[in-house]
């Protein structure tokens, strides 16, 4: 209930009072008049002093108007005449909700009131094209098609769907007052009617769907499509069509070609190489689509057998079978072996005591000579037709092998270089997706390492890598010079590494662990005791794995960040000026690259495994999936002539928590100024 209205006196001016003539012939007449003026003198001095003219003003203006609460009241004009008290005022219009207001009338009370009456609700019946849309109101999906919506007046936006339409969207005033509002809204199609033919006459499916068959119409719904044509003994037709709704388009006539004849390959042995018409299309067995109708010649080829060539011609949407008999190409291979009872491996296979020739297909094989009291040789050779190979040799006692102990120190090489033993183990290599610092191509991998193994203590200096190519600079960064005799060699390829240690294998009599085939560095499945370089597994074996309890490292001085002590050559402070993030509080007094074994050896008396340059590994970059039941034995990689190999360790530039861990990886095939090489062998 509204609170009362208090209202206020208009001032009263009093009319001209009429005189009373006492000239009446009769008296009694004009006495009555008298009281009867006497009384309405009285009563309207009376209306004076206690009635308050009001005045009553509705929005919108209506003349049904009530006021209840008193029977002295009275209306002049548009002027009520009320007494102080209690009123309620009441308005009325048609269309319009009734309004009440109590009021209280006081002699000091406002002379006005005001009453603003609301409209009545209107209905909203909307019809739409297709009739089964959906609309909304205000956001509200209660609307009723048979009865509308029932809202107050106002402006409201109606929002109108159905399904394979454009969508739409009107504001609309509702008058309200009663009345009922019909609105017809019409959806365009969001659909393009699109005419579709082809020769010869075929199905077509809209996105792998619905199918129809040419000629026809179909509807694309707005966007992108594709369509499939399809016909017996022709090739499948599919192309792309963009649908704009409500623009109906024609295709060109669609011309399928025939079908392709379909040729089935095979060869004993399996695995060969096949060309169709001089393109290689895979290794038997292998089925391959033919233009039909056609000689096509089709030629198989095996390494160690000799290649075959057939034609054939298959008809449209028929298949064809080719089968190939490749004669294998061998060549001999002559043995003179002391003791005479060892025995043959060719490939993993035993061939019994060895004997003194067989016939090998000419491809590329391992050949191992066992006994149980002598050093095994291995060889890799490829045989050669018409031209007999021969393998001599005589076995070296094993009690004549003498061994260093681990991590003593022994010399190698002519020029020097210095090796540890290592003895081999299992550990787990890669990090945990937890570490801070992580890098996604650390993957966890089970390792088992059992050949053991010589590393070099040091990496490679300057000057030994000289004496393999005496022109070889390293050059400088910045002012800093990386050439000195002792530095570690930097600036040099995965390649320049690979054939320095071939031609320390050569000089020092042992068998080069890498295949140079014309200007490219081919690594083996078995690298046999040349001098190569350090398997990334072995890199991180000797980085990582700290004796007796084979804890696993994080970093050369433990697992905290960054380093308290000088415990490497890193891009401290001194190396601001290329580095962009130096350690802080840090110096290891090399801005640039240290003479080779300036700190402090680890567990395995190797130097600089981490910090110093980094190196690369014998390994073909890759990132390996993640096998947590699968154990990798000695891995070596494939035998491959790579684009990217591995580099390990931390360098005079690194400075960050995920380049100083030693499970970093990171690759390249270029030459840089803070990577070299160590070199490492197995043990004989």
């Amino acid at each position: 209930m509204p609170k009362p209205v208090v209202i206020e006196p208009l001032p009263f001016h009093s009319g001209t009072q009429s005189k009373v003539s006492n000239r009446h012939p009769m008296r009694w007449i004009g006495m009555l008049l008298t009281t009867l003026l006497l009384l309405a003198l009285g009563f309207f001095t009376f209306a004076i002093f206690t009635f308050k003219s009001v005045a009553v003003i509705t929005e919108p203006q209506t003349e049904n108007i009530k006021i209840t609460g008193s029977l002295w009241m009275f209306k002049t004009g548009d002027k009520w005449w009320l007494r102080n008290g209690n009123y309620t005022v009441k308005a009325m219009k048609s269309g319009y909700q009734p309004a009440e207001l109590d009021v209280i009338i006081q002699s000091d009370s406002d002379s006005t009131i005001k009453i603003a009456l609301e409209k009545l609700p209107g209905t909203l019946l909307i019809r739409t094209t297709p009739p089964q849309a959906t609309v909304t109101v205000v956001g509200q999906s209660t609307y009723n098609p048979s009865t509308g919506i029932t809202l107050p007046a106002g402006e409201y936006q109606i929002d109108v769907f159905a399904d394979r339409f454009q969508p739409a969207t009107t504001n609309l005033i509702n008058e309200g007052l009663g009345l009922t509002n019909e609105v017809h809204v019409t959806l365009l199609p969001a659909w393009a009617n699109v005419q579709v033919a082809s020769t010869p006459r075929s199905t077509v499916s809209i996105n792998g769907l619905s199918s129809n068959t040419t000629p026809c119409k179909i509807e694309l719904l707005d966007g992108r499509h594709s369509l499939q044509f399809k016909a017996e003994g022709f090739k499948t037709f599919q192309t792309q069509v963009v649908a704009v709704a409500n623009q109906p388009m024609e295709l060109p006539i669609i011309h399928l070609e025939p079908a392709d004849g379909r040729l089935r390959i095979n060869s004993d042995p399996a695995g060969a190489q096949v060309t169709i018409d001089g393109i290689f299309v895979g290794q038997t067995p292998v089925v391959r689509d033919v233009q039909p109708d056609i000689e096509h010649v089709v030629t198989a080829f095996k390494p160690g057998h000799t290649p075959q060539t057939k034609s054939a011609i298959i008809s449209s949407g028929k298949e064809g079978a080719i089968s190939f008999q490749l004669k294998p190409q061998e060549g001999e291979i002559r043995f003179t072996i002391n003791p005479p009872d060892a025995e043959l491996i060719v490939n993993g296979s035993s061939y019994g005591k060895v004997p003194r020739s067989i016939s090998l297909v000419a491809v590329e094989h391992t050949i191992e000579i066992t006994h149980p009291d002598f050093k095994p040789i291995t060889r890799t050779l490829k045989p050669r037709p018409n031209f007999p190979q021969e393998i001599k040799a005589d076995l070296i006692p094993k009690q004549m092998v003498q061994l260093p102990k681990p991590g003593e120190p022994k010399p190698a090489t002519k020029n020097g270089y210095v090796f540890s033993l290592i003895q081999p183990g299992p550990f787990q290599m890669g990090s945990s997706r937890r570490e801070q610092g992580r890098r996604s191509n650390e993957t966890l991998r089970n390792i088992e390492l059992q050949r053991p193994f010589f590393m070099g203590i040091h990496e490679v200096s300057n000057a030994q890598f000289r004496a393999f190519r005496p022109e070889h600079d390293s050059g400088s960064i910045q002012t800093i010079s990386l050439n000195r005799d002792e530095q570690p060699v930097v600036n040099i390829t995965w390649e320049d590494a690979a054939r320095y240690c071939n031609w320390l294998s050569k000089r020092d009599g042992l068998t080069p662990a890498y295949r140079e085939v014309a200007d490219k560095i081919i690594t083996k499945l078995d690298p046999g005791e040349g001098y190569r370089l350090p398997t990334e597994a072995e890199w991180e074996y000797c980085a990582r794995v700290n004796p007796p309890n084979r804890d696993l490292l994080k970093y050369p001085w433990g697992d905290g960040f960054p380093p308290k002590a000088k415990v490497g050559n890193f891009g401290d402070q001194s190396a601001s000026d290329f580095v962009i993030n130096p350690i802080p509080n840090y110096a290891d007094g090399y801005p640039g690259p240290a003479p080779v074994g300036s700190f402090t050896a680890n567990q395995f008396n190797l130097f600089d495994m981490n910090g110093n340059v980094s190196e690369w590994c014998h390994d073909v970059y890759k990132i390996h999936p993640y096998e947590p039941t699968k154990a990798y034995v000695d891995p070596i990689g494939s035998e491959d002539a790579g684009e990217l190999w591995v580099i390990r360790g931390a360098s005079y530039k690194s400075s960050t928590i995920t380049n100083l861990r030693y499970c970093y990886r990171n690759y390249s095939k270029e030459k840089k100024s803070d990577v070299g090489f160590r070199i490492c062998r197995y043990v004989e």
